[in-house]
């Protein structure tokens, strides 16, 4: 790599903005002057600079094969989840639909309302997360390295 005649090290995080933003377009109409003229003065900066334009070309080039459709299956894996699923989204459901009734009728909301309301939420929320996470359990995203041996 060539020597920075600026002094300056591409890597440090401020620097590392620039370069980028520079390459993105992003920077401000000053900040663009400046590192052009920066890149203009130092050859280390230049070369730096069209190694992350490479960089940037070579990965919008890269393509990627979209894997099929059944193996990006979400749906619940059991009978427990299922219902944990379907249930939470209940809860959640009857939830926003109380918000909503009580800020149409704002000056009658009482504390047992709050309480019943801050409930659904909690439990359905939980509800959701608990199904996810039996899923998870059941099927957890390393289990085909599982038998591979450091």
């Amino acid at each position: 790599m060539a020597e920075h005649s600026c002094g300056l090290e591409p890597s440090e995080a401020e620097n590392e903005e620039l370069f980028s933003g520079l390459i993105d377009g992003v920077l401000t109409q000053a900040d663009a002057q400046r590192m052009r003229l920066r890149l203009e003065s130092c050859q280390g900066c230049g070369a730096f600079v069209e190694e992350l334009r490479t960089i940037r070309a070579n990965a919008q080039a890269t393509s990627f094969k979209t894997p099929e459709a059944d193996s990006w299956d979400e749906r619940p894996i059991g009978a427990a989840s299922r219902f944990l699923r379907t249930f939470g989204w209940l809860l959640v459901g009857l939830w926003l639909v109380i918000n909503v009734v009580l800020v149409v009728r704002m000056d009658e909301i009482s504390t047992t309302a709050l309480r019943v309301l801050l409930g659904l939420s909690f439990a359905g929320w939980a509800a959701l997360l608990l199904s996810v996470l039996i899923d998870r359990l059941k099927n957890p995203s390393d289990e085909r390295y599982r038998r591979v041996v450091r």
